[in-house]
């Protein structure tokens, strides 16, 4: 006994997998005047709540549901006149994982809104900010990309960004599909917080 045997004495167990953060809190901005895809997206119908994914699902669903298997819970960040929209995409989100801004203000805003609220009660956890509108596919990639970007912020004190890896110049804020494959790659950046 106690000399590396696993349960019954056989092969020693696996070792267990490293914790990633003591609480990690999944953010999805899911906001917009739905102006990027019109005529198809409109205020009544932003990208997030549209199906365009290969799954046929709203792009607001694959990410609450993604977000799910990499985060200890699941915040939805958006604006007072999108609450609606929001929960009819995702009705069993409550009132507590729901951020909602009187009016929209810009991304960093938002970002900065979502911070300052979960500091209040949740203090020591890395927030991991998942946009709402994105097409992801390469899943495994993208989650292995995500747990060592969690991993690296909460170690390091840094901020830390997940991206595709660049195939030209481009000056756009958001890039619409994150694919995590072997041409395309995913990369992690720390920025260090001063």
């Amino acid at each position: 006994p106690g000399c590396g045997g696993g349960a019954r004495g056989g092969a020693p167990l696996p070792p267990k997998r490293p914790q990633l953060a003591e609480y990690t809190i999944a953010v999805l901005p899911a906001g917009g005047a739905g102006t990027r895809l019109w005529p198809r997206s409109r205020r009544s119908t932003p990208k997030h709540v549209l199906p365009l994914g290969e799954s046929g699902r709203p792009l607001l669903r694959e990410a609450y549901d993604r977000a799910s298997t990499l985060a200890s819970e699941v915040f939805v960040l958006t604006e007072t006149v999108q609450r609606n929209i929001i929960r009819k995409v995702l009705p069993e989100l409550d009132s507590a994982h729901l951020i909602l801004e009187p009016a929209a203000r810009g991304t960093t805003n938002a970002y900065g809104l979502a911070a300052l609220t979960l500091r209040e009660t949740h203090p020591n956890a890395v927030m991991l900010v998942m946009p709402a509108d994105h097409v992801v596919s390469g899943r495994a990639g993208v989650t292995k990309a995500v747990r060592a970007a969690v991993r690296a912020a909460a170690t390091t004190d840094s901020l830390v960004t997940v991206g595709p890896k660049p195939r030209f110049p481009r000056s756009e804020e958001h890039t619409p599909a994150l694919q995590a494959r072997r041409n395309l790659g995913v990369r992690c950046k720390l920025v260090k917080k001063k």
